[in-house]
């Protein structure tokens, strides 16, 4: 008899342990977003809301490479602008600058951070204006890995704006 029981109330906790994780899943929030295709890992793409007049915007990620080889992300496109560029910024005479470049390495085994003030995707010639608690899709496309799509969030104006992204200079280097 006790043993039917403990069996009753270990069924009994299970099934509540089970409501619990349920609810805590859902109730969790949207920009812990979280794509695994093969051997990458992309973290929280978000981008920034911004004035309905800006002409350029830009997103952020992270990207961790699992993998014993290292990937290079090679373009990126997105509807919601004319197009889409890799930029990173860089010292030049005593002036931060931003720069295009054509592709970025994640090492194998190792992470790549997209964020303000450095590397990051440019979003330029906007469509429409990045309003803070809606999203845009994002393709990377990866030498070895392909394209994948992934979705962008876009945060509140409560975040500070280090990126620059006002107006500057579109020069290229590497």
């Amino acid at each position: 008899m006790k043993s039917g029981i403990l069996a009753r109330r270990g069924t009994d906790m299970l099934a509540r342990l089970s409501g619990f994780f349920l609810i805590a899943a859902l109730a969790a929030p949207a920009t812990a977003q979280h794509y695994t295709p093969g051997d990458l890992s992309i973290d929280r793409p978000w981008s920034r809301e911004l004035p309905p007049v800006a002409p350029n915007g830009a997103a952020y990620l992270r990207i961790e490479n699992g993998g014993s080889e290292a990937v290079r992300i090679v373009s990126v496109s997105s509807p919601i602008a004319d197009r889409a560029e890799l930029h990173t910024h860089e010292m030049e005479g005593g002036v931060m600058k931003m720069r295009h470049v054509h592709s970025a390495e994640v090492p194998a085994r190792s992470a790549l951070s997209f964020e303000p003030g450095g590397l990051h995707v440019m979003l330029i010639g906007l469509k429409k204006a990045l309003v803070g608690g809606e999203s845009f899709p994002l393709t990377l496309e990866f030498d070895k890995a392909g394209t994948i799509d992934v979705t962008v969030e876009i945060m509140g104006r409560g975040r500070p704006d280090h990126s620059g992204h006002g107006e500057h200079e579109h020069g290229q280097s590497q």
